[in-house]
């Protein structure tokens, strides 16, 4: 027994579509996504159209896409990653000389 996995094309990404039809959404696509939608290139409309989603689903990738940067940045949710606190230290250093 072995499950299918079948799929189909969106703005030149392999999108997979699993026996029990969930598809799965690269984090690449959600990239392109996003970075089309903040140029300006694609809006929400055209890609709820085209991908056969919701609304709310195209904004919880720019969500994604946003979190996933951050976390590259070495931020944790809380704000309490090396990044932020570099940030918080130098700035505890130059409040405190003026």
């Amino acid at each position: 027994m072995s499950l299918e996995v079948r799929s189909f094309e969106a703005y030149g990404f392999k999108i997979e579509v699993h026996a029990g039809g969930r598809r799965v959404w690269p984090p690449s696509f959600k990239r392109f996504i996003n970075d089309k939608m903040d140029s300006g290139e694609l809006n929400v409309g055209e890609v709820t159209k085209t991908c056969n989603v919701s609304q709310s689903l195209v904004y919880k990738w720019r969500a994604d896409v946003k979190a996933s940067r951050i976390s590259h940045l070495g931020v944790r949710a809380d704000g309490q990653g090396a990044s932020a606190l570099a940030v918080r230290t130098v700035a505890t250093l130059v409040l405190s000389e003026w």
